[in-house]
């Protein structure tokens, strides 16, 4: 019985073939989009499908799927992808990985000046982020993946659902493919179901306001069947240039480094969001809570659950929306020394002094980054 419950997660929904419910192309604003089955949608019970149209610029859409398990994709997995690439796109000069869970980063890391990370090395970072949340994820590189990274991915240790990254240098899919581990007196293959995905024309997604967006607009569908469009989210923070310190304290070059990839990371949490990040590592993030009081502090209480404390000295926070001057009151001394938000709440001057008081570096941007996805 166990089995057949479980076999429900590798199984196509065959609606998905229903050409009334799904047709084979769709016409919208005189494009042509041409379906693409999933395997299923959030859940194993609604069918799903995506529809892609031609041309150059695609991305997330236009995958190869190099190894295939439990059938395909799901909606979820595709969705983390592109996700992951949202904010892979402003690292995607350096190695880099996001892990993905349920849309939002459990981890991510990238290479820094302040601690040079090879591949391998970014992907135990962002997989140590929080290794719990990291089972079964979707893990997202910038870069084609090597030996070494394939084999730290098939260790033995991680269930991983689709490993997607630009390209795959020879000899990986193979590991992928043939990694077996002795469990009692048989051997095992490592990860069976694992999907290797290729994305393509990453340097292509558009990152900041006022980049080309190809004419997409954001999609989001009513109970009643009604939408709403939106412009995509594109930041408006590109580089240090666009950030103002309102503190005494300006933040170190170290901090600032910080603060610009604490800032890119929230851009992809679920709201309320915060990020705590140290050294080009995410190490813990509050996601997707009513309250952005306990948005962060969940994310300080994280930080200590998931073994980061010697980490957490001279770390920065990032939130999407403005902070009330009590905000602080989880933090113990030194543990956080700067921060970036939009500002606007009518407490920023009781807050500007808490942070002063605090010997705490304060960014204000002026702009907000919710994400209700």
């Amino acid at each position: 019985m166990t089995k057949g419950r479980r076999r429900m997660y590798s199984t196509v929904n065959d609606r998905v073939n229903d050409t009334d419910l799904f047709p084979e192309t769709i016409e919208r604003d005189g494009i042509t989009f041409r379906k693409k089955p999933s395997r299923y949608g959030d859940n194993p019970h609604q069918a799903a499908a995506t529809y892609t149209r031609d041309g150059d610029n695609l991305i997330t859409s236009d995958y190869k799927e190099l190894k295939t398990g439990k059938s395909g994709l799901s909606v979820t997995n595709l969705r983390d992808i592109d996700r992951a690439y949202r904010m892979l796109a402003h690292f995607r000069d350096v190695p880099a990985c996001a892990v993905m869970k349920h849309l939002n980063p459990a981890g991510l890391a990238r290479s820094t000046k302040y601690n040079q990370r090879n591949l391998r090395e970014c992907f135990i970072d962002a997989w140590e982020g929080d290794s719990i949340a990291a089972f079964g994820s979707v893990d997202a590189f910038t870069e084609a993946v090597d030996k070494d990274t394939a084999n730290e991915i098939q260790n033995g240790t991680r269930y991983v659902e689709v490993v997607a990254a630009p390209d795959f240098e020879e000899g990986v899919m193979d590991i992928f493919e043939n990694t077996t581990i002795n469990r009692g007196d048989k051997d095992k293959k490592v990860n069976p179901n694992i999907r290797i995905v290729q994305i393509p024309n990453i340097d292509k997604l558009p990152r900041y306001e006022g980049e080309d967006t190809y004419g997409f607009l954001e999609t989001i569908y009513l109970a009643d069947g009604s939408f709403i469009l939106q412009e995509p989210y594109l930041s408006q923070i590109r580089d240090r240039d666009d950030l103002k310190a309102v503190t005494e304290r300006e933040p170190t070059e170290r901090e600032y480094d910080d603060l610009l990839f604490a800032w890119r990371v929230c851009e992809g949490v679920r709201s309320n969001g915060v990020v705590i990040a140290n050294r080009g590592k995410v190490l813990a993030a509050g996601a997707g809570q009513q309250e952005r009081a306990y948005a962060i502090r969940m994310a300080a209480e994280k930080v200590y659950e998931k073994g980061h404390a010697d980490d957490f000295n001279e770390a920065v926070l990032a939130s999407d929306g403005f902070m009330l001057f009590d905000n602080l009151d989880p933090f113990k001394e030194g543990e956080i020394t700067a921060i970036i938000q939009p500002g606007g709440s009518i407490s920023d001057k009781k807050l500007i002094k808490t942070c002063n008081e605090r010997g705490i570096a304060m960014i204000l941007t002026g702009s907000r980054c919710f994400g209700h996805f």
